[in-house]
């Protein structure tokens, strides 16, 4: 490529070459004397595209051929396939910390609210903490669309950051040395320096500083990109201010008017009211991306849409906020249009309204759909509101045995939408009605769909398609188009607009952020003011809104003078087609496509949307109840004279775990497995009917629930915390002290659920991301670090009603109470999870079952949890198909366990009765007594009886008195 600047169209004998700022790169012109050949290139990421002399074939006539060349080679495959692994992992990392973000802010807001009794309720300071929502879903939607592009960015060579950083001349050779550096040359360096230190956490540490590194360069890339993104939209709001003043670009425009006309231009985006009409034509397309329609087709020409917020702000009430769009307008710069005379609609004639745009129109995209780019899952996988151009008639339209494999995949895989979703509720046991319900809301949600597919195959049907044999006769094309327009009709006046930008700052942003700041959660609260203020000032510098306001690319380049040669012509040749031009529109065009108007924008919107009503229902929910103790009031049934022997197969080795010896326990000396699981399940038991289980299963007086010295306990140091745990006691051996066994209780309320997301859910998505990527488990070594600077964002007040606070605090004074000697502590689900941590501070022994663990969370936790205590205090036993006991990484020390619940019963295997029947089954039940709810409830065989049974064990079963309450 020509190094002058002005380098004007890429001239090719007589063809003469434009380069559209769509393109990757600008196009290369070499020539080459000697042979008197030219050739130009594209590059698009690892290929190029070339056009280069040749012949025809007779080797007489030179004609020009395009060809696609592959650059790439396996180690260069390899190398950006390392570098994007890694940006994949620190986008999951971004991931983890929006989501806590909101979670963090939810738990504030319930704090906030008195839920939680450790302060009272500030409605002001409420109302602030919810209205930071908004700001925060818009601006880590946004941050992840950033990381996603990202990532598209690694892959392709940072071609983006090439363009952005350091100025347009000498950037690409800084962005590949710092990208050098970055991912490959600091990192091995590192690595080299600790294994000649002899670190054994060697690639720990390269892991970390790697880590760190790629955020460095994302940093840089997303503050490359947001500054380049406001400065065009501020430079094309500037000049098209400008021109509307004087027709030129000479400065006359500062920067309070330009402020002015982007909060006008951004207000009437999103708050006018609009007239949109949907229909089809065919006809042809102009050089620039235009359609020429020839006719209209179809009957959605005769209904414009007119939506509900349209209608509002129609009415008269709304003439003191909002104004009618009127021909005096066009001198204000807008495209002001008469309706009816535009889309040729007598019955609009004389409707005034602001034409407006799509990214599309303003660059001009139109994709054709002919015979050759034609195929199923394109068509059927197409947006709905996509604008293809269907090539009906020409040399290669499209025939109709395609079109019609169209229309009959389209109905066929609606229908096996239909299927599967049914199958599917049908697998997980759902009823009849429910389904049928189920498939009528689908039809109903996929109406307007089904109505404008209806509508596209009528129109087919009626269009002369082409068989596959059959000859074009005139060698003229004619596209099918479907089109949407839109018109503003009503738009908020001048006031209103800067009324509505003053209420967003006041109540999105100002008090949100000094809520934060008084509630003392600074950490979040600055986390806020810079997402925040980015949030805010991208929204109303946003280059997509107003390109498709103005519908022109140009206006981010326009020369400060007229064409002094050409008056009549703005641009001279020298300036249309100069690389500067060109830079600065494709720059701002990737920018709009890839981030600003990215398909991926709406998804993580509405993910992150969809996660915070989860918190906010679970906030609602814990709000109202105010954690309220609900207790099971139900008892198993007790058979002691029935029993199961010892599966003949390798029983489970940890069936004898019990520590300790105790007195008349039914015949045993110690606990074993099943004792734990018992006393965890009882955590869940009223305290009217736990003593009696207790005597059934270890015999009168064997064991005691110490409900009164909870009580006591709870009482002298104000523990007024949501966390329930029992303590049942054990007697020794005469001159030993009682064994004491904590049992804490598991998920039941709304907040022990969003105590659950609180303590788990990022070590959670960790987990899946490391599954999920390619060798993700290189990364293990440093989750428990990434875990521990997400949780570093969560506010004091937070960390105060942290239930293991309670249980650790419990355990550590039963260990200086004299009459206490051996504390163990157990639970099931939330339960034992809060047994690991507990088990682990207080260095007592803990079996939990089907509880998350700790081990990559273990530094989130005040104190935190060593790796030796998780390895040696801690036990798990982990149901088969359990979902929650994979929450986190386990300890050295676990027992799996069958389960035989049906693969559609998605929650069977974390019932902590039916884990106790699995055990009591392949263990023996080992002096305990069977249960009926083993053989009636989870369909285990039928224990035997011994010498002392007078009944069959379904007599038993039946004739089983109620336990005395």
């Amino acid at each position: 490529m020509s190094a002058n600047e002005t380098d004007k169209l890429l001239n090719y004998g007589s063809l003469k070459i434009k380069d559209h700022f769509s393109l990757r790169s600008r196009g290369s012109r070499i020539y080459f004397e000697d042979t008197n050949t030219v050739d130009i290139v594209w590059a698009d990421g690892t290929n190029q595209f070339v056009i280069e002399d040749d012949y025809d074939g007779d080797g007489i006539e030179e004609v020009e051929q395009m060809k696609l060349v592959k650059t790439d080679s396996p180690g260069l495959t390899l190398m950006r396939g390392t570098y994007t692994l890694v940006c994949l992992f620190w986008t999951g990392f971004l991931l983890v910390c929006s989501l806590q973000l909101l979670l963090y802010l939810v738990l504030d807001l319930l704090i906030q609210s008195g839920a939680t009794e450790q302060q009272r309720s500030i409605p002001f300071f409420g109302i602030g903490t919810f209205l930071a929502f908004p700001l925060y879903l818009h601006g880590l939607a946004h941050v992840m669309v950033i990381a996603g592009s990202y990532v598209s960015d690694t892959w392709n060579g940072q071609e983006m950051l090439k363009e952005f950083a350091f100025g347009l001349k000498k950037a690409k050779v800084k962005v590949e040395w710092l990208s050098f550096l970055v991912f490959l040359g600091i990192p091995v360096t590192v690595l080299c320096i600790a294994v000649f230190a002899g670190r054994q956490d060697w690639w720990e540490i390269t892991s970390l500083v790697w880590f760190y590194l790629i955020g460095f360069f994302f940093f840089l890339y997303a503050v490359t990109l947001i500054v380049t993104a406001v400065h065009g939209s501020f430079v094309v709001t500037r000049n098209w201010r400008d021109i509307l003043d004087d027709g030129i670009v000479n400065e006359s425009v500062d920067f309070w008017e330009t402020l002015s006309q982007a909060i006008q231009t951004r207000n009437h985006h999103y708050f006018s009211g609009l007239l949109t009409f949907s229909y089809f034509t065919e006809g042809s397309i102009d050089r620039s991306g235009v359609h020429r329609s020839r006719k209209h087709i179809g009957p959605e020409m005769d209904k414009p849409g007119r939506s509900l917020w349209t209608r509002f702000v129609s009415l008269g009430f709304m003439d003191f906020f909002f104004e009618d769009v009127t021909t005096t307008m066009k001198a204000q710069g807008y495209n002001v249009t008469d309706i009816g005379d535009s889309l040729r609609k007598p019955s609009m004639i004389g409707t005034e309204g602001i034409e407006l745009f799509d990214m599309e129109d303003v660059q001009g995209f139109r994709p054709f759909l002919t015979r050759d780019t034609w195929s199923l899952e394109k068509v059927f996988c197409r947006d709905r509101k996509s604008r293809y151009v269907v090539v009906y008639d020409g040399p290669d339209a499209v025939t109709k045995a395609q079109m019609n494999s169209s229309i009959a995949c389209y109905i066929l895989g609606n229908g096996f939408g239909v299927v599967v979703l049914a199958a599917t509720l049908h697998w997980l046991g759902v009823p009849a009605f429910v389904i049928t319900i189920a498939v009528i809301g689908y039809f109903l949600y996929h109406l307007s769909t089904f109505m404008s597919a209806g509508s596209i195959i009528k129109i087919i049907r009626e269009i002369n398609l082409r068989d596959e044999d059959e000859e074009d006769e005139d060698g003229k094309s004619m596209g099918l188009f479907q089109v949407w327009r839109r018109f503003r009709v009503r738009q908020p006046k001048r006031i209103s607009c800067f009324f509505i930008f003053g209420m967003e700052l006041t109540f999105l942003f100002l008090w949100p952020l000094f809520t934060l700041y008084f509630i003392g959660n600074h950490k979040t609260a600055t986390v806020f003011l810079i997402l925040g203020f980015v949030t805010f000032v991208r929204s109303y510098f946003d280059p997509a809104i107003v390109l498709e306001e103005t519908n022109q690319m140009s206006y981010v380049d326009i020369p400060d003078q007229p064409n002094e040669t050409e008056p009549e012509k703005r641009w001279s040749d020298d300036l249309k087609y100069s690389k500067s031009h060109w830079t600065k529109q494709s720059r701002l065009a990737k920018i709009v496509n890839s981030v600003n108007r990215s398909k991926f924008g709406p998804f993580w919107f509405n993910a992150l949307t969809f996660f915070l009503f989860v918190l906010v229902g679970l906030l609602a929910i814990a709000t109202a109840t105010k954690g309220e103790k609900n207790f099971d009031s139900s008892a198993n049934t007790y058979l002691k004279d029935f029993y199961y022997e010892q599966q003949k197969d390798l029983p489970y080795p940890t069936c004898n775990i019990g520590k300790g010896e105790m007195m008349g326990l039914n015949g045993a000396s110690s606990l074993h497995l099943s004792d734990y699981v018992f006393v965890a399940g009882l955590a869940y038991s009223d305290p009217t009917v736990t003593q009696p289980q207790l005597d059934k299963w270890f015999g009168e007086g064997s064991a005691r629930d110490e409900n009164k010295y909870v009580e006591n306990h709870r009482a002298e140091v104000n523990d007024r915390s949501a966390v329930t745990y029992k303590l049942i006691s054990f007697d020794r051996e005469k001159g030993k002290k009682t064994m004491g066994l904590i049992s804490i209780r598991g998920t039941t309320t709304a907040w022990d659920a969003l105590t659950d997301i609180q303590l788990w859910s990022a070590a959670a998505i960790f987990q899946i991301l490391r599954e999920l990527l390619p060798g993700g488990q290189v990364f293990s070594p440093i989750l428990n670090h990434l875990v521990n600077m997400i949780s570093w964002l969560a506010s004091e007040s937070i960390n105060r009603v942290a239930f293991y606070k309670e249980t650790t605090a419990f355990a550590k004074a039963l260990l200086v109470d004299k009459n206490f000697e051996d504390i163990q502590v157990t639970g099931h689900s939330l339960g034992g999870g809060l047994a690991i941590i507990t088990g682990a501070q207080a260095n007592i022994p803990a079996i939990a079952l089907s509880g998350p663990n700790a081990l990559i969370g273990r530094d989130t936790f005040n104190p935190p949890l060593s790796t030796e205590a998780i390895n040696t205090m801690t036990f798990n036993v982990i149901p088969d198909r359990d979902i929650v006991p994979r929450f986190d990484d386990h300890g050295k020390l676990f027992q799996q366990i069958n389960c035989l619940a049906g693969s559609n019963d998605l929650i069977g295997c974390h019932n902590s009765l039916r884990s106790l029947c699995e055990i009591i089954y392949t263990c023996g039940t080992m002096g305990r007594p069977a249960l009926c709810e083993c053989h009636t409830l989870f369909g285990y065989p039928k224990p035997k009886a011994n010498e002392n049974a007078t009944q069959s064990f379904d007599e038993a079963c039946s004739d089983a008195p109620s336990l005395p309450v």
